[in-house]
């Protein structure tokens, strides 16, 4: 009962993350610290006051290469996205996370690949990650 409140309190803040990625091209920083500390405590809650350290370290795992291959990529790959994966690795795990970042990939590169073809967007056109992770996510809760 707690992890399924716990799954719709973070679709909620994906929501406002990709509402604002949508918007602004980044998300606030206040916001993903926030979000950060509620999944923290949050898992302090479900996990019975007890701190899995090993869990949530291979849980994070997903977030910190995104955030390393966005530094390698000169951060053509957002670092709002990667904290945002970091954080969700935190609220949903390593598996859950994996399948979502790989899904809203999968979604992103379909939409870009359109535009691509359509001719309505270049190469160094900038596309908001996050709202995919959010669809992917919304499917995700809805088929499973």
């Amino acid at each position: 009962m707690a992890a399924g409140v716990f799954r719709i309190v973070f679709l909620g803040i994906l929501s406002i993350a990709a509402w604002q990625d949508k918007k602004t091209l980044s998300v606030s920083r206040k916001f993903l610290l926030l979000s950060g500390m509620l999944a923290i405590l949050g898992r302090i809650l479900i996990d019975n006051k007890q701190i899995y350290l090993l869990e949530w370290g291979v849980s994070i795992l997903p977030g910190i290469f995104l955030l390393g291959f966005g530094w390698i990529s000169h951060w053509q790959i957002g670092i709002g996205d990667g904290v945002i994966v970091l954080i969700m690795g935190l609220w949903l795990g390593i598996w859950e996370t994996l399948v979502i970042l790989l899904f809203g990939m999968f979604l992103c590169s379909v939409f870009c690949g359109g535009l691509l073809l359509l001719r309505k967007a270049g190469r160094k056109t900038e596309v908001p990650f996050i709202p995919f992770l959010w669809v992917a996510c919304l499917i995700g809760r809805i088929l499973g």
